[in-house]
């Protein structure tokens, strides 16, 4: 996995623990991150996407 990703893993993780995924944004996720949304749309294809991404990576972090 590129350091992009698990950055992006990383602070999506934090929003949605503390906002919710409703109340996270794609546009709060690129301002703690520094990057603009479009190096996001770059790697999850939607807010979903990332979810859903980072959802199985932790799964699989919890079975190791």
């Amino acid at each position: 996995m590129g350091e992009m990703k698990h950055r992006l893993f990383e602070i999506a993780k934090e929003r949605f623990d503390r906002f919710g995924f409703k109340k996270t944004t794609m546009d709060e996720i690129a301002m703690d991150a520094r990057v603009s949304k479009k190096t996001i749309y770059e790697n999850f294809k939607s807010k979903e996407d990332l979810f859903a991404a980072l959802f199985m990576k932790e799964a699989l972090a919890a079975r190791k």
